[in-house]
């Protein structure tokens, strides 16, 4: 084949792989220099443009890549776009109806939850029952307490913080396949902490096995609280992973299961919504990372305001058995089928 032979079979590549359509020989005519007819003199003006934007375009960072936060040494690990099923079809009412989220754009989420030890640095307080270990999730934290911290972190850390939306955490939980609970493997021996093996108490963070994109403890050790507000079901959900931020929103969405709940309340889809004002040895959270800074991260959040009109007792609502029947019969009170043990 001549130098102008294959110079004119290459041109046709290129020109074919970006636009993704068929070039003939009788398109693009050689005669000592290129000559073009005017069929495709939109067509070559459109690949060039879209080279030049190809050329710019970064690529996300692969599944489970890690970023470090300099200053505290938090862990992030990427979670890539995708859509998923959230929900399930075998699970509670409030799991229903199962349907599609689409996430456009990957995110940063917290590879562990909050240690007490983090919690602490930025708050300059540790509220937790078991304080025997630094590295151990913070827990008795309300979501107005997570949500101030989040904002707090972004006068300390490099980056802007957030609480995980409800869709957001379930994605990444289930990192890209269908499973019961946020890894594959059997849930005592491998994944969380829960009542059966957790000796009635948190454990340091990462003590178990990640799911497959490199997130401990989704299931089990603390549950966490998200940004969404109470809804009975799916009903009218968003689908592109925001946050649910209407319904009612004096109380608010957890995620994950506990030290002391029972396998089937740590399923991937399980979904506990307890008063944004209620405390308790379970509750903890974890953190996205955004790399935008924004100019005032309190702006928008009054710690006091987000618990407005929260009163009676600390109640947890769903219909899927979570704690033991031992901490259930000393519960403040039930709703439906779900125990709750929390405090104020």
């Amino acid at each position: 084949m001549t130098d102008e032979s294959l110079q004119h079979k290459r041109y046709q590549s290129l020109i074919a792989g970006t636009m993704g359509m068929n070039v003939n020989k009788t398109d693009l005519e050689f005669k000592g220099g290129w000559g073009v007819n005017r069929g495709m003199k939109g067509v070559l003006v459109i690949a060039v443009a879209l080279l030049c934007m190809h050329s710019t375009v970064q690529a996300e960072p692969i599944a489970g890549t890690i970023k470090t936060e300099p200053k505290t040494g938090m862990e992030f690990v990427w979670v890539p776009s995708g859509c998923f099923k959230m929900g399930s079809d075998s699970g509670a009412a409030d799991e229903k109806p199962v349907h599609e989220v689409c996430f456009n754009q990957g995110f940063w989420m917290g590879k562990y939850e909050v240690t007490q030890a983090q919690y602490q640095r930025v708050m300059e307080e540790n509220p937790s029952e078991f304080k025997s270990d630094p590295n151990k999730p913070v827990e008795k934290v309300n979501w107005s307490d997570a949500r101030f911290m989040s904002a707090e972190m972004s006068y300390v850390a490099e980056g802007s913080y957030r609480l995980p939306s409800e869709a957001e955490w379930e994605y990444a939980c289930k990192a890209g396949r269908e499973s019961i609970y946020c890894g594959a493997g059997d849930l005592a021996s491998r994944l969380g902490w829960y009542d059966g093996n957790s000796g009635k108490t948190t454990h340091e963070i990462g003590g178990k096995k990640p799911n497959e994109w490199g997130l401990h403890d989704m299931s089990g050790n603390v549950t966490e609280w998200t940004e969404d507000c109470s809804n009975d079901n799916y009903e009218g959900a968003p689908t592109d992973g925001s946050a649910w931020t209407s319904g009612d929103c004096t109380k608010r969405v957890l995620r994950g299961g506990s030290w002391y709940y029972f396998p089937a309340g740590m399923r991937a889809s399980d979904r506990y919504r307890s008063p944004a004002r209620a405390r308790d040895d379970s509750f903890g959270l974890r953190l996205v990372y955004m790399e935008k800074e924004i100019e005032d991260p309190m702006d928008n959040f009054d710690r006091e305001a987000a618990l407005e009109g929260v009163e009676g007792p600390a109640t947890m609502e769903g219909s899927q058995p979570a704690f033991p029947l031992e901490r259930a019969e000393t519960s403040t009170s039930v709703e439906g089928d779900r125990s709750a043990t929390s405090v104020w």
